[in-house]
């Protein structure tokens, strides 16, 4: 991109590309962290430190993100959406989040 379509560009197409430049970058932080953390993995003394690393302790931009299982009752909805449907004999748990 020249220096005249840069000028050109309105602040929606700036936040536009600004965005994917740094989602772009996210993802070469991610592949570099998988590789950092796998090497210290493997030379990781596990009676010293017996949480494995992650890519996030090498590339604080990617930050400490914690994934929550879903409950029983999500994963058949996810999977119905998915395959279109449940086979007519599974037995789907209730939802133990609906009643908290």
């Amino acid at each position: 991109m020249g220096t005249a379509e840069f000028d050109a560009l309105t602040p929606d197409e700036l936040a536009e590309y600004r965005g994917a430049w740094l989602a772009s970058q996210r993802r070469l932080d991610q592949r570099a962290g998988v590789l950092a953390a796998l090497i210290a993995n493997v030379n990781r003394d596990s009676k010293r430190r017996r949480k494995p690393f992650v890519p996030a302790d090498f590339y604080p931009s990617l930050g400490k993100t914690t994934r929550r299982l879903p409950t029983p009752h999500q994963f058949y909805q996810n999977l119905a959406a998915l395959t279109g449907g449940l086979p007519p004999d599974a037995v789907i748990p209730p939802d133990s989040e609906a009643a908290d």
